[in-house]
């Protein structure tokens, strides 16, 4: 679905909203408690608001920076994706040490997904950039 919104909507708009709500997510994941259906609910939500950013991540990247060095910067994105993971986990850690609980990571996470979905709404919108133009999928 994310896949095929890419091609017919306002790509920085689709990423941006998709970031916002998968910031919702983590609201979902300060309630569960002891309560296995709110986790579930949570690792649904994110799940699928988690994987549907590549499709316009991707289009982005191939749009403003080209086709020739898209994979470099895909490869770049998701290293620097699997650094920021790194940093999340251990500070949930460490941050877990000083209040013996997760909820100031929590709304960190939830804050820095809603920054992000913000940044990413001052992106331009071009597709005739680079010749790229928009073609339906048969």
């Amino acid at each position: 679905m994310s896949g095929w919104l890419t091609d017919r909507v306002n790509r920085p708009l689709l990423l941006g909203t998709i970031y916002i709500v998968r910031s919702f997510s983590f609201l979902v994941l300060m309630q569960v408690g002891t309560s296995y259906e709110m986790l579930i609910l949570f690792a649904f939500i994110y799940g699928i608001f988690d994987y549907s950013t590549v499709p316009p991540t991707a289009s982005l990247a191939a749009s403003h920076l080209g086709l020739k060095i898209m994979g470099l910067a895909m490869g770049l994105i998701s290293g620097g994706h699997a650094l920021g993971g790194a940093l999340g986990s251990f500070m949930g850690g460490y941050l877990f040490d000083l209040f013996a609980r997760y909820t100031e990571m929590w709304w960190a996470a939830f804050g820095t997904a809603v920054l992000a979905g913000i940044m990413v709404y001052f992106v331009k919108e071009d597709r005739s950039r680079r010749g790229l133009l928009l073609s339906p999928a048969n």
